[in-house]
């Protein structure tokens, strides 16, 4: 999993929110019908590859990685701290909160939730805006938007 912010100098990386919040915000789901509930995506390299994300930026001494994960919201935890979520109930709270910000709500995808500490990214890698996808943080209860990005 590449993230196209990795390099980035702080001006592009406004663009690079934006671009985030562009996709949550205008974002149309392949499947937004089909009625399914959600829940939580499978241990997949999509999953696996934005936890080992989250886990450079909390580990990392580099001033790019830090001020990212700053920009995002992000705490600096134990590497133990940063968890593949699978419980399918908090994956339900982190799909509706995720897609209520799309035009379109899909209920049939399941979601890759990574929790660090007391924030939860969430992401899907069918919403897309070109060749990114738009993930976001939220707190423990799902209620407050913490920062968006796309990677």
């Amino acid at each position: 999993m590449t993230f196209a912010i990795g390099s980035l100098r702080m001006w592009q990386r406004i663009g690079v929110f934006s671009l985030a919040v562009a996709i949550l915000a205008g974002a149309t789901h392949p499947a937004a019908r089909s009625g399914q509930s959600t829940a939580c995506r499978p241990v997949d390299a999509f999953t696996t590859g934005l936890r080992d994300f989250l886990v450079q930026l909390d580990t990392s001494s580099d001033s790019t990685d830090t001020d990212q994960r700053t920009a995002f919201g992000l705490p600096v935890v134990p590497v133990t701290a940063i968890t593949i979520e699978t419980d399918s109930l908090v994956c339900e709270r982190a799909a509706t909160a995720y897609y209520s910000r799309l035009q379109n709500r899909p209920s049939d995808q399941a979601v890759a939730v990574v929790r660090m500490g007391s924030v939860y990214v969430v992401g899907d890698p069918r919403v897309t805006g070109g060749e990114f996808v738009g993930y976001a943080v939220f707190d423990s209860t799902f209620t407050v938007n913490v920062s968006n990005f796309a990677g």
